[in-house]
This record gives structure tokens, C-alpha cells and sequence, in this order.
């Protein structure tokens, strides 16, 4: 049986383990979230993943939690006075429960991970979630370069066979 994957993703704990973002959020937080969001975009593209992106209302003025959808990606600020952690704890035993899933979820935070494996899930560290983002940029430039290579092959051949053309219509 092939099951959808779910990935669970503590935003602020990624951007506090991942040098470039934590050197982003010491001058532009909203920077950092931003990157972080694109990042799981382009991996739930590439991986067919539907991503849930948790931030704590830190920094927010959030009396209500606030979700936003694009594609197959959730950006989740919670509502004041809720953890992340305690977010993704409810997320995981709500859809644990749903034989059909895959759960995974990204934490450096020990308590978490131990949920998670609990539950049948597994469980990803910032840095091998980092090392499958870096994969998918080496894969994506590797195919554009081929791509270009490939279009200036048939460019070069297209030229070629329009001069012989014009040679045999002499």
C-alpha cells in the first residue's frame, strides 16, 4: 500500500539550526521565514509531499492561529500562547490515527521525536532535512543545464539544416 507522505516542519527551530537562516533572522525575521517557506515549497514540489510549516505566534500579534495554503504547503502561525511543539504534538496524534499517512517530522527537539517514532512516524533532523533541500538545487541546476545543452544542440542542428536548405534550393 503506498501512503502519502506528511511532513511536519518546526519552522523556527530549522531556522535557528541552519547557519544562512539564523544569519538571515538576526536582520530580517520575516526574511528567514520567507526563505524557509520557499525552500518546502520546492521540496513538496520535487518530493509530492504535503508540507505543514509550523511557526509559534512568535513576533506576531496572533490571537488566533492563521493559515495560509499554497499548493500542497501549509504555513501555520499559531494562536498566542501556543508552542509550536504542542501544534505539531496534535497534528501528529490527530493523523497517526489515518492508516493512509506517512508521518514525518522535522525537529532537532528530542520529546518530539520520540512522539513521532511512537507513533509510527519518523522523524528528520534539521540537518538531513537541509542535506534533501541542498540534493533538490544540485538535481534542478543538473537538469536546466542539460536542458540549455540540449537546446543549444538543437539550436546549432536547426541552423545547420536551414543553411543546408537554402543550399539545395539554389
Amino acid at each position: 500500500m503506498h501512503r502519502k507522505v506528511v511532513l511536519l516542519v518546526d519552522a523556527y527551530n530549522i531556522i535557528n539550526a541552519w547557519s544562512e537562516l539564523k544569519y538571515l533572522a538576526e536582520h530580517d525575521l520575516e526574511g528567514a521565514r520567507e526563505k524557509l517557506n520557499n525552500d518546502m515549497l520546492e521540496y513538496a514540489a520535487y518530493y509530492g509531499e504535503e508540507v505543514y510549516i509550523v511557526y509559534d505566534a512568535y513576533a506576531r500579534d496572533n490571537k488566533l492561529e492563521h493559515v495560509e495554503t499554497i499548493n500542497h504547503v501549509h504555513i501555520i502561525y499559531t494562536k498566542e500562547n501556543q508552542t509550536a511543539d504542542s501544534y505539531i504534538e496534535k497534528k501528529v496524534a490527530t493523523l497517526s490515527e489515518d492508516p493512509r499517512l506517512l508521518i514525518k517530522v522535522v525537529t532537532s527537539d528530542w520529546v518530539q521525536q520520540r512522539q513521532v517514532l511512537g507513533s509510527g512516524g519518523i522523524r528528520l533532523t534539521p540537518y538531513e532535512l537541509k542535506d534533501k533541500c541542498t540534493r533538490i538545487i544540485s538535481k534542478v541546476q543538473r537538469k536546466m543545464k542539460l536542458a540549455d545543452e540540449n537546446h543549444n544542440k538543437n539550436s546549432v542542428l536547426a541552423s545547420k539544416l536551414a543553411s543546408l536548405l537554402n543550399k539545395s534550393q539554389k
